[in-house]
């Protein structure tokens, strides 16, 4: 009965289009639905009858992100008459006493100020309590109930082969759509500098879907010749290869293929030494382990092989998973995704990802040769290339066996970055988010509580010096060690008096433990990595004009900062993707984030008093700052050029 229902509830949603299509009418008599009846359903008894119904904090806001509808019933505007709906402009906000969870594509909303209780359709607005980005792969049931309606019309009714797969695929289409477009909230929105041009760097399209321009018809695509350019005004950062732009001079909203289009902003990462996921340094774990081999199999419940353990910590190292909170929730994670480290390949064939375009896998063979396979299940050959490419080494592509075996945490780390999970960390996210953010939903959601609660008995504090806390104390006439109570603080600080202003003859540049300035050693600028030890002068000023700025922060803070990035030599610059000019190269830069706090308001905070070059990072978990135009920390006059990650 419950299926029975999902396929009905699937025919109501679309019984509009599905008249319109060869004896589709004759198909919604066979079964006793009219293509033209309307279901009645009283709002006010929905509103009592629904438990989930639930008060909203003060001062919720809804906002409207294209225009859209208020509806007194949860089916398709078009099928409601003028006093049944009440159109809604893009942009409109609406304070809300109360709401309901999505039901079918619909949440039911009461307005403040006696405005009256209403049906939205979720996609359309911005809804604070919802997390509205959704897993590559489809797994909601109503996709399901979609696929299965158009089955069986097609098994009750006397149709055509040919118009049994027009409907098939009509109903596949929008079952990808559904699955793989990603809303982009207005938070998500990056605005464009002054006149910031994209141009095509090959022939290519505009669309309405992050889908395969094959895919779409041709009132939801716009052909664009190479060298064409347009004038943006808004972007969202790269999801699973596409950008969301709006267009200038009201050439509305639109999603591009990112490798198609030159963008700016990508360049502008480019240009400071960082891409959109920090390439790997080399191919072998390099420096301190983030965490012990003790604590990752108290974790995850089970003995790791050497390979898995050099692969987990190279992952954190790579991708920066290198707080308390990043630690915690991707360990957590991983745990409950591999089953406690029992999988490490999709158990399934992989055979339903045959022809599944969107996931890149086009020809025979593709679907089982690239499914899932590391802690996060890698999937599809679009994302086995992408990972190839990111990682030099083009063996991925073998498939599934090679990525579990070689890299069963860094394929992991590639979909955590890309998908700013660091940032979602470093907001405070629970469980319950992160979950969601993973998953697309909530499946699983109390074992990966238990390995999170598991994480934070284990992990309390991370080594990001070669001094460690038992060496601190048994000698405190080193320095004050400034250790906070706080769980997300992840480096032990020494705070050392310094006597005078360091020129790079009264610093020891072998030694990882030499204080650069009273809070920071010369280490945490280089990542206790020997390849980064600076043999030139010039360089050895600028890291040292740097790190007296940075500490400059750090004292006015008042509390730990973390570097994830310092300077860089010239063949790691090659190797994470950076350009020539990098200001990491030269040593006139550092990336840095709060040990504990909110990264967006330390970024507001560090932003109005830096007189140097900011990047805007906060959402991939950091600031960039430079001095290259020779002014710091509160040194007034005009500022450095600005810009966003």
């Amino acid at each position: 009965m419950q299926r029975h229902n999902s396929i009905k509830n699937w025919l109501i949603q679309n019984q509009d289009w599905v008249s319109q299509q060869t004896n589709g009418k004759a198909l919604l008599d066979k079964i006793q639905l009219s293509g033209v009846a309307k279901p009645v359903t009283s709002t006010l008894s929905v509103t009592q009858n629904r438990a989930d119904l639930v008060a909203a904090p003060p001062n919720t806001k809804i906002k409207a992100t294209i225009k859209t509808y208020l509806k007194k019933q949860p089916i398709d505007s078009s099928q409601l008459g003028e006093n049944e709906k009440k159109e809604v402009p893009v942009g409109t906000e609406y304070k809300i006493l109360k709401h309901s969870q999505e039901s079918d594509g619909h949440s039911l909303v009461e307005l403040d100020y006696g405005q009256g209780i209403w049906y939205i359709w979720s996609d359309h607005w911005y809804l604070p309590w919802q997390d509205k980005i959704l897993s590559s792969v489809p797994q909601s049931s109503k996709n399901g109930s979609a696929r299965e309606a158009i089955d069986q019309l097609s098994r009750i009714s006397a149709i055509s082969s040919t118009n049994r797969g027009t409907l098939k695929a009509a109903a596949t289409r929008s079952i990808q759509r559904s699955a793989t477009a990603t809303k982009v909230e207005p938070e998500n929105w990056v605005i464009a500098p002054p006149n910031t041009i994209i141009k095509a760097t090959t022939k290519t399209y505009l669309k309405k879907q992050p889908i395969d321009s094959s895919e779409l018809g041709e009132n939801e695509k716009k052909e664009v010749p190479a060298g064409k350019g347009y004038k943006v005004l808004k972007y969202s950062e790269e999801i699973d290869g596409h950008c969301l732009v709006e267009l200038d001079y009201g050439a509305g909203i639109w999603y591009l293929w990112s490798d198609h289009w030159n963008l700016p902003w990508q360049k502008s990462s480019k240009d400071n030494g960082l891409s959109p996921v920090s390439a790997p340094e080399s191919s072998q774990h390099q420096g301190v382990n983030l965490v012990t081999r003790q604590q990752a199999e108290s974790v995850y419940g089970r003995k790791m092989s050497d390979q898995q353990f050099n692969d987990l910590n190279s992952c954190l190292q790579r991708f920066e998973i290198n707080t308390v909170p990043r630690i915690r929730h991707f360990l957590s994670q991983t745990a409950h995704e591999s089953g406690g480290l029992r999988w490490m390949e999709e158990i399934a064939s992989g055979s339903a990802y045959e022809g599944r375009r969107d996931l890149g896998n086009t020809s025979p063979g593709d679907g089982r040769k690239y499914k899932g396979a590391g802690v996060i299940q890698l999937t599809g050959r679009h994302n086995y290339q992408k990972f190839a490419d990111f990682i030099k080494d083009q063996k991925v592509m073998q498939g599934h066996s090679y990525v579990a075996q070689v890299y069963p945490f860094t394929s992991a780390g590639f979909w955590w970055k890309n998908n700013n999970m660091n940032a979602l960390c470093d907001r405070g996210a629970t469980v319950r988010e992160v979950t969601k953010k993973v998953n697309g939903g909530y499946n699983g959601l109390s074992d990966r509580q238990r390995y999170y609660d598991k994480a934070c008995q284990v992990i309390k504090q991370l080594p990001s010096t070669s001094l460690h806390t038992e060496e601190l104390a048994a000698k405190p006439e080193t320095g004050k060690a400034a250790t906070e109570s706080s769980d997300q603080v992840s480096k032990v600080e020494v705070v050392r008096e310094m006597p005078k202003i360091l020129t790079p003859k009264d610093v020891d540049w072998s030694d990882m433990s030499t204080h650069l300035t009273p809070h920071f050693t010369l280490g945490e600028n280089l990542r206790n990595d020997p390849r980064r030890i600076p043999h030139d002068t010039t360089l050895q000023n600028n890291i040292l004009t740097i790190m007296r700025e940075l500490e400059k922060i750090r004292t006015d803070y008042g509390k730990p900062i973390i570097i994830t990035s310092g300077y860089r030599p010239e063949q790691i610059n090659r190797a994470v993707g950076g350009v020539s000019n990098s200001q990491h190269i030269r040593g006139t830069a550092v990336d840095i984030c709060p040990a504990h706090g909110d990264v967006f308001e330390f970024q507001k905070w560090v932003d109005q008093h830096w007189y140097g070059a900011l990047g805007w990072g906060a959402k991939k978990g950091f600031v960039h700052i430079d001095c290259r135009n020779g002014k710091g920390w509160k040194t007034g006059g005009e500022k450095g050029v600005r810009w966003n990650y």
